[in-house]
């Protein structure tokens, strides 16, 4: 039996690159210097780079200039002085096959995808198990695209991924892919570069000892030139539904160590329970992370009006980023996509639940962008549309799927094939 809140963590140094910082539409001149590169070591096959400032400065052609032309879905109007960043999180659906290659239609649609939504930073999950290498692939074709913009990623090793019991096949890996310029990696106070978080915490309907079924992974990174530090954490929650192990979470209304709970829809008690615990991990990444905002986000697979399950969290000092609120003829919170096989999946009616969950607290300084500060943000990227808006080159897209032998016919199948879920995003403010 493991000790009760049992952590596990594992040192892992990324490489180091360099890339601009996201900036709002308002025009900002990019407050970054250049760096000079300097190798000093080389870990896992990856050089590892050390920085020094150049005395010469950015020029703003270094921006992401590769921008969609719906940019203000994901664009709040700030003072112009304050720097802006976008962060954001995204299941990529089973990425990372044996057939992955840098020809593939998904690296493709992927990279196009992260590039034209301006992100400075993305966690991806559901990364195939031992097949996080091939965010590579990602990361080469983005610096391809724009190689004025260049991107590096960190990502959870196979031997923190195996931190919790679950089998091979339930097992997966997260990365994080980010610019350089905008973002560098920095150690926790316990000197570790990247952690992951497993857990243990009870059951609801039994006292059975249980863990994350997919560790969390967090990582520091330093905003550069800037005093501010963030650490990002971000997870892949149990499959929705009841396991063959697994207890039904059935009752609207119940008691957990010692709060009441409220819920609207069914679910499983695996899912559940992830989401009540996760105040367990955002506290132990924030004692190990200085005075840094710290941000969670994650494919939870919370149904619809079931928000109360991270009441601790918030009570914690962790607050959602936005609502959950089924809305009458809105799909506004809803980040998962329908199977194209839904008879009722049409054009522009292909979202589902709102399992994409972000949780923040900020650190003095730092402006995280809520609902109630801004509600007409959609804090997602509306890839239903993704054609129409300019996130992705269609007929580029069929091509390559076309050598890849797969023909869509729709506009809905060609989206699904990339994921089920879309990217879920956050607006940050430097003060």
């Amino acid at each position: 039996m493991r000790k009760n809140k049992l952590f596990k963590h594992i040192l892992f140094t990324p490489t180091i690159l360099l890339s601009p910082l996201f900036l709002s539409a308002c025009a900002i001149k990019n407050p970054f210097t250049k760096k000079v590169e300097q190798p000093v070591e080389t870990t896992n096959n990856k050089t590892e780079v050390e920085k020094t400032t150049s005395t010469k400065p950015t020029t703003t052609n270094n921006i992401n200039e590769n921008k969609n032309t719906n940019i203000s879905e994901n664009t709040i109007n700030k003072n112009s002085l304050n720097k802006e960043i976008l962060v954001g999180h995204w299941n990529v659906l089973n990425y990372g096959s044996s057939r992955t290659t840098s020809q593939s239609s998904k690296v493709y649609a992927l990279s196009s995808i992260i590039q034209n939504s301006n992100f400075d930073l993305i966690g991806l999950t559901e990364i195939n198990y031992n097949q996080a290498d091939k965010v590579q692939l990602i990361i080469d074709e983005l610096n391809k695209t724009n190689p004025e913009i260049k991107w590096n990623y960190v990502f959870q090793p196979v031997s923190e991924a195996d931190l919790s019991n679950s089998s091979t096949n339930t097992k997966e890996q997260v990365a994080i892919v980010y610019k350089e310029t905008v973002f560098q990696p920095n150690a926790f106070s316990n000197n570790k570069k990247g952690d992951s978080f497993a857990g243990e915490f009870k059951g609801i309907n039994t006292q059975n000892a249980l863990m994350y079924r997919r560790p969390l992974y967090g990582h520091n990174f330093k905003l550069v030139n800037t005093d501010k530090t963030f650490t990002f954490i971000f997870g892949h929650f149990d499959s929705p539904g009841v396991g063959s192990k697994e207890k039904s979470l059935s009752s609207r209304n119940f008691n957990y160590d010692g709060l009441d709970y409220s819920v609207k829809n069914s679910m499983g008690e695996q899912e559940a329970l992830e989401a009540m615990e996760l105040h367990d991990a955002m506290a132990y990444f924030d004692g190990i992370d200085g005075n840094s905002t710290i941000l969670f986000g994650g494919d939870t697979n919370i149904k619809y009006e079931n928000n109360d399950l991270f009441k601790k969290s918030e009570q914690a000092g962790y607050k959602l980023l936005y609502n959950d609120s089924k809305l009458t003829g809105s799909d506004k919170y809803a980040t998962s996509l329908r199977s194209p096989r839904s008879a009722d999946f049409v054009e522009n009616d292909g979202y589902a639940e709102p399992y994409d969950k972000i949780l923040f607290k900020e650190a003095e300084g730092v402006d995280v962008v809520s609902e109630k500060e801004n509600p007409e943000l959609m804090f997602k990227i509306d890839l239903i549309n993704a054609f129409n808006k300019n996130y992705l080159n269609k007929e580029k897209y069929q091509e390559l799927l076309k050598n890849e032998n797969k023909n869509l016919n729709t506009n809905v199948k060609l989206i699904r094939s990339i994921s089920d879920h879309v990217p879920v995003f956050a607006k940050i403010i430097i003060k």
